[in-house]
């Protein structure tokens, strides 16, 4: 009889799945986590003194491929350490030796996540945690790309719906909840005065903090001094900023430090975390005692705190900060890269949200009148009206007026400005921010359509390009300039007017009829 699997430890390395293709997987059918434990090629000295972590052959095959299944990183749990050479083969013999600290928070790691399963939703207690930086009200909850006040405000009412013990007025939108944040304390000095969400007193972080790896504790105290000294000790303790709806709480991501250059912290590979910071993710551990943590949008600074590369030991910080918890990371699609920090560094389950709509620019305002003025003066010299000479001056007005009275004589530059209103207009730029969860409307979802189909992909040419090659065009809508000058031919193909005199007015047509292919 077929049991129901609940979660997969393994260590085997590679990928189930070839890369392109679409078939299912073995891990697709068990439906469950599934935690990658490392068994490293190399010796746990080398490990210990490398500030990497593994090296290039296990980052191949225990990490970067796993990854392409979907699996969640977790730690070095063994290393393969010569034992004796063997008197007749003359050569080392190698054992793979167990490291029991490493296994033991692995163990834990797999229990936290079959205890968030089998718990009920009503009792299932989470903590949100909202990136800040640089530290004012005015860039909290500031992920990339994403509309992220109005998203978790969103994943509250979800998770209320859902049957989870959500309690009190929960946001309607993202404005009430930044509202809710910053009527309390937060990372901003000027809200120094008002009242915190709750407090971790000394005793409880001087009594966790003792337990720390010696080298980890060791830098917080050469860097910060010690606890009872630091800078956001009150008489409560040390403050938590956030807001609570019963079970859950949305927290306000620490600050790295108070050094007078904040943006010099940020990625510093070697500043270790604050007491207050530390402090923070202690109290959502050991006092909200959290099932999961949330943190929404990309991106935080848990990540990029000090430690190895990949395949952490227990001193590094985002290893003693977080602890084996479950950790999920709506985070932006087109950014891997940093994502992948996440899942090597923090656990982390990414859930990828949508870049925001892409759109063409277009023109407006002055720039879409003096594109008027063109087309009608180009056209009033061709059939030498007597509107040209007043087209001529009002035109030398609009230069000045949006500053593209350059070098040249007039003629000169009204060519000049023809080109820079063609690249101007098809330039590709987002509209709005994404709101996770939430499809774009229809119009913004054609053109993401587009903007993702114009590209070419290896051989295969975009969208646009098949369509100029299927007419026989001279110019490349993907890699001709804008500004490049349309030939009589191209012109006469796609039956626009005289008036069209740049590629980009063959560009923006053919784009206008992709759009109505994709629709």
């Amino acid at each position: 009889r077929r049991q129901r699997v609940k979660l997969v430890l393994t260590t085997t390395g590679f990928a189930a799945a070839g890369t392109g293709e679409d078939a299912a997987t073995l891990w697709d059918e068990l439906d469950c986590p599934v935690l990658q434990m490392v068994c490293s090629s190399g010796s746990r000295n080398t490990w210990r003194e490398s500030s990497v972590g593994l090296g290039p052959r296990d980052l191949g095959m225990q990490v970067v491929l796993p990854e392409l299944d979907g699996r969640l990183l977790g730690r070095v749990v063994s290393f393969k350490e010569a034992q004796q050479r063997h008197p007749q083969l003359d050569c080392p013999l190698f054992r793979y030796t167990p490291v029991a600290e490493r296994l033991t928070w692995c163990a834990r790691w797999a229990r936290a996540w079959l205890q968030l399963a089998a718990t009920p939703a009503a009792r299932r207690r989470l903590a949100i945690v909202l990136a800040n930086y640089p530290t004012r009200n005015s860039h909290l909850a500031n992920g990339v790309g994403l509309d992220t006040p109005a998203s978790v405000a969103a994943c509250l009412g979800w998770l209320a719906a859902a049957g989870y013990g959500v309690a009190g007025e929960l946001p309607r939108d993202g404005d009430q909840l930044i509202h809710k944040l910053t009527t309390g304390r937060s990372n901003d000095p000027r809200s120094l005065p008002l009242a915190p969400m709750a407090h971790l007193p000394l005793p409880a972080y001087e009594a966790w903090f003792s337990r720390l790896p010696a080298p980890a504790r060791q830098a917080v105290l050469e860097r910060w001094g010690p606890p009872d000294q630091d800078d956001h000790l009150e008489a409560e303790g040390f403050a938590v900023h956030g807001c609570r709806f019963g079970a859950v709480v949305v927290l306000i991501q620490p600050s790295r430090g108070y050094e007078r250059d904040p943006q010099l912290s940020y990625h510093s590979p070697d500043l270790p975390p604050t007491h207050h910071y530390l402090a923070t993710y202690h109290w959502l551990q050991a006092v909200h005692r959290a099932d999961g943590v949330i943190h929404f949008g990309k991106h935080g600074n848990l990540e990029w705190l000090p430690g190895k590369g990949v395949g952490l030991s227990s001193s590094c910080f985002p290893d003693l900060a977080l602890g084996p918890l479950p950790h999920l990371y709506p985070f932006i699609v087109n950014d891997p890269g940093e994502g992948a920090q996440a899942k090597r560094r923090s656990q982390a389950l990414i859930l990828d949200h949508l870049t925001p709509p892409l759109a063409r620019a277009g023109l407006h305002g002055q720039e879409a009148v003096l594109e008027q003025r063109l087309d009608e003066y180009w056209q009033a010299l061709q059939l030498g009206s007597s509107r040209a000479p007043r087209l001529r001056r009002e035109l030398d007005a609009l230069l000045a007026a949006l500053h593209l009275d350059g070098e040249g004589d007039l003629d000169q530059r009204l060519e000049q400005a023809d080109g820079y209103l063609c690249e101007l207009k098809e330039a590709q730029i987002r509209t709005g921010l994404h709101r996770y969860g939430v499809a774009p409307e229809p119009r913004q979802r054609l053109e993401l359509l587009l903007a993702l189909a114009r590209c070419p992909r290896g051989d295969q040419p975009g969208l646009t390009q098949a369509m100029a090659m299927d007419l026989g065009l001279a110019l490349d809508p993907w890699s001709s300039e804008e500004s490049a000058a349309l030939s009589r031919q191209d012109r006469q193909r796609l039956n626009l007017p005289a008036t069209a005199r740049c590629a980009g007015d063959a560009t923006a047509l053919l784009e206008d009829w992709a759009l109505a292919l994709l629709e």
